[in-house]
């Protein structure tokens, strides 16, 4: 059996294959829907306008200050325009990248912490997650700080468990929490340093401290991050108290300022259908490392670790009010870990799999007896055209659950006495018991078929995964893409674009133009509602905004420029349509309609 020390370069042709393997399976129709809006839109806009206005260290967003978060993303998203162009699949690049990258560390970790097979279990259980898959596809922050935690954390894991390469695993740790709190702010250096505390604490390992290289970290950690966030306070004196304050502190401890409140248990569902088809192993695995606390041995430090890494941040995430799906990602990399090594155990002691299967089997089968009455329900709100999507991706799961059975259990499938004889309807109990007993015996799983098995769960989750990638267009309804490119074919560069009582994400990045949005910017209530009037609000004042008045405009400002001789189009939703033209004392030109949004001018189209 190889040693820890000298299973490092044997990976490397793992990992190589692995990310060919990844890179092809990230990237199919990863540009075939519209930007999905608000995050893809705002994101991308932020980036394109920093290669407009060549200011790499203040975001703007319609030209306005935009501090909400830090500028790794931003700076990542900018080289991808810069290198490809706008292209949807241009800006979903490094999500896509991200995701690879915490694959590939996953694959890593559970080699050299391991062994091979559950590295590769783990990987592939990331890769083939739905909510990971899908943030992989989407061009925000959640999957980008994930990847960087979890790349930090299974650095810290994997480097106290390999004296040769300590110093370099360390070193990367490093790099990737100075990442993550570039792209995210606090919680990029919070999470590795609470977990990695509650381990030495836990383990009482406190001569661990001395081979951190603290120092050197410390000062690494400095080095990338400070020179950005002195910058920019000096650019924008308002950036530490509104960044550190406001959207820090107070969005983890306030509930009434910002939106998605709901309940404690939000997360319990999300990381269930986020890791399905896996996540049926979930409980399993979990109560499998538990057990191994009571050892005495690095099986139980790891154990004790990726615990932690699980409970600290789903808790993290579980007590403020305010909750969003992605802020769950960074426990997918433990999670994944976890149930990797629980199923490389089975293979040891062929025990507790079978109830995995089970809830497997029958999830699989319900959804997909329900998607067959779907259009019979008569549900509300319900988007019949995901009907034939939501059945072949229930089908696909079906027809693994069948296979898998197949693959994996005896042919002896008719319960039998201890003494041979099959189960008549007039059994005594104690036949019944015994006949139970022998049917759960010749459930036993083949070992020689395991392999088969989980390759083939895979398989089928990638296809259920690249069937949801394909509905999106279907689920895309605030996208307003054909508007807006109907909108390109017209405009002339003297031309303004306005939108009234309503901001739409993806206009700026698709015209590439400033838009005027005319909304109450006197309203008293707009620091109270957590929407794109506030977001574009805070910056209003910041020294580095750019003529903000000139383009978040009132009405009275906006009915001076409607009635002027200049060419204006106006964009707005349908409801406002019959108040616009009851206000509007000149003609009005409607131009087109999609998805309950209309394209007006006060000029005829030539």
């Amino acid at each position: 059996m190889l040693s820890t020390q000298n299973k490092i370069p044997l990976l490397l042709k793992d990992v190589f294959f692995m990310t060919v393997a990844l890179s092809v399976f990230y990237a199919l129709w990863i540009g075939s829907h519209a930007l999905f809006t608000p995050d893809e839109g705002r994101y991308s806009e932020v980036a394109r306008e920093m290669l407009v206005t060549h200011d790499f260290i203040t975001p703007r967003l319609n030209g306005i200050v935009f501090l909400d978060k830090p500028i790794f993303y931003y700076w990542l998203q900018a080289s991808a325009m810069y290198v490809f162009g706008i292209k949807e699949w241009a800006l979903r690049f490094w999500p896509a990248f991200m995701g690879i990258l915490g694959c590939v560390v996953t694959f890593i970790a559970g080699s050299v912490l391991w062994n091979r097979r559950s590295g590769f279990f783990a990987a592939i259980m990331l890769a083939t997650s739905p909510l990971y898959y899908g943030a992989a596809h989407y061009a925000n922050l959640d999957l980008e700080v994930a990847a960087l935690i979890g790349s930090a954390l299974l650095c810290f894991i994997t480097g106290f468990s390999v004296e040769k390469y300590r110093t370099r695993f360390l070193i990367a740790a490093y790099i990737f929490c100075s990442l993550a709190t570039l792209t995210k702010g606090m919680i990029g250096i919070l999470f590795p340093a609470i977990i990695t505390g509650a381990w030495i604490i836990g383990s009482n390992r406190w001569a661990t401290l001395k081979k951190m290289h603290l120092l050197t970290g410390i000062l690494l950690f400095l080095s990338i991050v400070l020179p950005w966030y002195l910058i920019a306070q000096k650019e924008n004196p308002e950036f530490f108290h509104f960044f550190f304050v406001t959207q820090q502190v107070s969005r983890f401890l306030t509930t009434a300022d910002f939106n998605n409140k709901v309940s404690a248990w939000f997360y319990l569902p999300v990381v269930f259908a986020g890791f399905f088809p896996w996540s049926v192993f979930i409980l399993q695995a979990i109560f499998s490392h538990v057990k191994k606390l009571w050892l005495n041995d690095k099986e139980r430090l790891i154990s004790l670790f990726l615990l932690l890494w699980l409970f600290i941040i789903f808790i993290f995430f579980s007590i403020p009010r305010s909750k969003t799906v992605g802020y769950i990602l960074p426990i997918f990399p433990a999670l994944a870990l976890l149930t990797g090594k629980y199923l490389d155990d089975y293979l040891k002691n062929k025990k507790g799999i079978l109830l995995g299967l089970v809830i497997f089997s029958l999830l699989s089968t319900t959804a997909f007896i329900a998607s067959l009455f779907l259009p019979y329900m008569h549900l509300q709100d319900f988007n019949n055209a995901l009907t034939p999507y939501l059945r072949w991706m229930s089908a696909t799961l079906f027809a693994s659950s069948s296979l898998i059975y197949l693959l994996l259990c005896q042919r002896n499938w008719i319960p039998r006495t201890s003494r041979g004889t099959t189960l008549q309807s007039d059994a005594t109990p104690n036949h019944i018991s015994s006949s139970l007993h022998a049917f759960s015996g010749n459930l036993q799983l083949h070992e020689k078929n395991f392999s088969s098995a989980f390759c083939w769960l895979a398989f089928t989750a990638s296809i259920f995964l690249l069937i949801m990638i394909n509905s999106t267009n279907t689920l895309n309804e605030k996208s307003i893409k054909p508007l807006i490119m109907q909108l390109n074919q017209m405009i002339k560069p003297e031309d303004k674009i306005a939108t009234y009582f309503k901001y739409y994400q993806d206009l700026p990045i698709y015209s590439g133009r400033r838009i005027m949005i005319v909304a109450d910017w006197q309203a008293p209530d707009i620091a109270n509602n957590d929407n794109w009037m506030r977001e574009l609000w805070y910056g209003m004042d910041f020294k580095n905004t750019y003529h903000a008045r000139d383009w978040l405009i009132d009405e009275k400002n906006f009915w001076q420029q409607w009635h002027s001789k200049n060419r204006l189009f106006v964009l707005m939703n349908k409801n406002y349509y019959d108040d616009f033209t009851k206000k509007s004392s000149t003609k009005i030109y409607k131009i087109a309609e999609y998805h309950e949004v209309i394209l007006t001018s006060n000029q005829a189209s030539t």
